[in-house]
C-alpha cells in the first residue's frame, strides 16, 4: 500500500479511508502555500492508483482560479477521455450550449472517465464557479453516484464553501514530530558520531514547521553516512 507522507500519517489515513471506487467523495485539504498540500496529494495519488482510480491534478496542474469558467471545466474533463484529440478541437467554444447543457456534458465525460480522482491544488475560484461546484456539480455526482473523487486543496478562505459539503476535511498544521524523529533516525544511521535523541528531536522540531526540511535533513544525513562509509 502507498505510504503516508512523513508527519502526516493521521491526515493521510483520514483521506484514504474515503476512497471507494464505487462511489463519489469530496475531500478538502486546508493549508497555506508551502504547508505541504501538493506533497500530501502526491502520496494520495499512490493510494488512489492502487485502488484502481485514474488520477489527474498534480503533474497536470489542474487549475481552478478566479479566471476559470464553467466552459474551462468542460474542456478539461472533455480531454480526460480524448487525450488523442487535436488541440484545436478541444479549444472549440461551446457557444451554442447553455450552462445546463455544459453541466450535462461535464457529467457525461466524468462518468466515462470514472473511477477518477481529480485533485485541485491552490483552489481559488470565482464565487460563481465555486457556487456551481458546491451546489450543482457535487450534488449531481452524489445524486447519480458517479465514482469521482474531488480533492480540493487551498487556503481556509478559498475552500470554505466546499468544506461545508465535504465528506472529509483535514487541516495542515505542523507535522507530527515523533514521526519525523523516527524517519530522521533511520536516515542518520550511518552518521558518526551518531545523533542522540535530543539532536534528532531538535531537527524534527524545525522540520515540523517547514515540511521541505524533512527530506533536506534526511538527504544530508544520508550523504554524511555514505561519506563516512567510504572514508
Amino acid at each position: 500500500m502507498a505510504r503516508a507522507p512523513v508527519g502526516r500519517s493521521r491526515l493521510y489515513d483520514d483521506l484514504v479511508a474515503h476512497l471507494d471506487p464505487a462511489r463519489p467523495a469530496v475531500m478538502v485539504v486546508v493549508g497555506a502555500p508551502g504547508s505541504g498540500r501538493s506533497y500530501l496529494l502526491e502520496h494520495l495519488r499512490g493510494a488512489a492508483v492502487e485502488l484502481g482510480y485514474r488520477f489527474m491534478g498534480v503533474d497536470e496542474e489542474l487549475v481552478v482560479d478566479r479566471t476559470t469558467t464553467l466552459t474551462d471545466v468542460w474542456r478539461v474533463v472533455r480531454a480526460l477521455g480524448r487525450p488523442e484529440a487535436a488541440a484545436t478541437d478541444l479549444a472549440a467554444s461551446p457557444a451554442s450550449m447553455s450552462d445546463s447543457d455544459i453541466e450535462e456534458e461535464v457529467l457525461v465525460e466524468l462518468r466515462s472517465a470514472a473511477p477518477i480522482l481529480l485533485a485541485v491544488e491552490g483552489y481559488s475560484p470565482h464565487p460563481t464557479l465555486d457556487d456551481w461546484i458546491v451546489h450543482h456539480l457535487i450534488a449531481r455526482l452524489r445524486g447519480d453516484r458517479v465514482p469521482v473523487v474531488l480533492v480540493i486543496a487551498g487556503t481556509e478562505e478559498a475552500v470554505a464553501g466546499v468544506r461545508q459539503v465535504a465528506d472529509v476535511s483535514v487541516e495542515l498544521g505542523r507535522l507530527d514530530v515523533d514521526e519525523i524523529v523516527g524517519f530522521l533516525g533511520d536516515s542518520a544511521r550511518g552518521v558518526r558520531p551518531p545523533l542522540d535523541e535530543e539532536e534528532l528531536r531538535a531537527y524534527a522540531e524545525e522540520a515540523a514547521h517547514h515540511p521541505p526540511y524533512v527530506w533536506a535533513f534526511a538527504d544530508v544525513f544520508a550523504c554524511l553516512g555514505e561519506s563516512r562509509g567510504t572514508a
